[in-house]
């Protein structure tokens, strides 16, 4: 949403407003920071075996996550400045975006390699929750 936002301001050579580009982009740090605690966390659920055949994704995830955290940097850099480039923000949003978008594809197959189901979302997912409560209800009665 950032760099949209920031492409519509570059469009129209207007100044993006600091305040809420610095507050999105510490959403966008928090994020970060929580995708890395979660990855950690996986890596020290997997057995050797699994760790070993996940190595390359793992390697991946990893890699694009450092690409991410290096945009935010220079994404913060950029809207820390009293007129932030708009063409920069959207640059760097884009590229923050492009590299969560390929750790979490490479998380989608690992995750698929080692037999896990991903997320059900929106429709199917409160679908899901429904047929959980029916037969919650049916073994009650």
């Amino acid at each position: 949403m950032m760099r949209e936002h920031a492409e519509q301001h570059a469009m129209k050579n207007a100044p993006i407003p600091q305040e809420t580009a610095q507050e999105t982009v510490d959403e966008i740090g928090k994020k970060l920071d929580a995708a890395d605690k979660q990855l950690k966390s996986l890596e020290g659920s997997l057995t050797a075996s699994e760790k070993q055949s996940a190595k390359d994704t793992l390697a991946m995830i990893h890699q694009e996550h450092g690409e991410a955290m290096k945009q935010l940097t220079e994404l913060k850099a950029e809207v820390s400045k009293s007129m932030p480039n708009a063409a920069k923000v959207a640059e760097h949003s884009k590229a923050v975006s492009k590299s969560i978008m390929k750790a979490n594809e490479a998380h989608e197959s690992m995750m698929k390699q080692q037999g896990v189901a991903p997320p059900k979302t929106g429709k199917d997912a409160k679908v899901e929750a429904k047929k959980q409560v029916v037969a919650t209800a049916r073994r009650i009665q």
